[in-house]
């Protein structure tokens, strides 16, 4: 992948670092296809589809083992408001996914839309196709 868009802007982080959802690096998490990080601090993966698995798990695991059921409930915990306007993700993210964000979600069905509602937010687009984010389905259940 080329550092510009076709439209001539600069490609996004999350999206040169195949870690569209912009996770941070944590030397606990042995995520499969990480090669390291970002100056910053972001995870970076061998291919976006393990950077999308890692997203997948992630937000999984934040409803199994951190009870976050709403869209509310993942996005502050996601993105917290010390680093994000929380109250504008969680808006734009219910608005993708046509969900109120304080209703329950149905997991592990509503999970490709709200990977989908994150990656726009993130980077301001989302270059996946549907079957890429729908290929994760085979991870479920998952444990830590």
């Amino acid at each position: 992948m080329t550092d510009v868009q076709n439209n001539d802007r600069p490609v996004p982080r999350g999206i040169r670092n195949n870690n569209a959802g912009n996770i941070r690096y944590n030397v606990h998490n042995k995520w499969a296809g990480q090669s390291g990080c970002d100056d910053l601090g972001f995870c970076e993966f061998t291919t976006p589809e393990l950077g999308l698995r890692a997203l997948w798990k992630l937000l999984m695991n934040y409803h199994t083992f951190g009870q976050c059921d709403t869209i509310a409930q993942v996005v502050n915990k996601w993105a917290p408001d010390n680093e994000n306007n929380t109250i504008a993700y969680v808006s734009e993210v219910s608005r993708s996914m046509n969900i109120p964000a304080d209703a329950t979600l149905d997991f592990p069905t509503d999970i490709p839309a709200l990977m989908r509602g994150i990656i726009i937010q993130e980077n301001g687009y989302c270059p996946y196709s549907q079957d890429q984010l729908d290929d994760h389905f085979d991870f479920y259940p998952l444990k830590q």
